[in-house]
């Protein structure tokens, strides 16, 4: 898959215009230059009250990818100017999917980036047993009698 950067830059810069890069090249730039600016970008705005709400939901969901479970923590919150934004906040392979282990991963997420938990109004994921149930899960449902 080869990335083409004369679209994206083609009334702009002449270097760019020429400029091409492979799989390889595209996953270096993402992960050395945009990835680790992206996360303290987004704290700047979550702790800003002039750039957002300061309230944000948390969404997680465990993937197998081939003999790998990764596992995305995705934050949501609203941005005056541009509305709703979904931003990647952590990502991690974690072979454990107990909801004691994605409780501490999230809290700990939380915990690095100095983002306090009373601005957290919801949890978002899928609906397999670990996240939404009567019994040890992350979001502990009650019956009322």
């Amino acid at each position: 898959m080869e990335v083409s950067y004369r679209r994206i830059f083609s009334t702009t810069l002449n270097l760019a215009k020429k400029m091409s890069c492979g799989r390889t090249k595209a996953e270096a730039i993402v992960k050395n230059v945009l990835a680790p600016r992206s996360v303290p970008d987004l704290i700047d705005v979550l702790k800003d009250p002039a750039k957002s709400s300061n309230i944000f939901s948390i969404a997680t969901d465990a993937s197998n990818h081939k003999n790998r479970k990764i596992f995305p923590l995705v934050v949501r919150y609203f941005h005056h100017l541009s509305g709703v934004k979904n931003r990647l906040l952590y990502f991690i392979e974690q072979t454990d999917e107990t909801a004691n282990a994605t409780h501490n991963l999230i809290k700990s997420s939380l915990d690095t980036h100095k983002l306090d938990i009373k601005y957290l109004t919801s949890y978002c994921a899928d609906n397999a047993n670990v996240n939404y149930g009567k019994h040890n899960s992350l979001f502990k449902t009650t019956t009322r009698r």
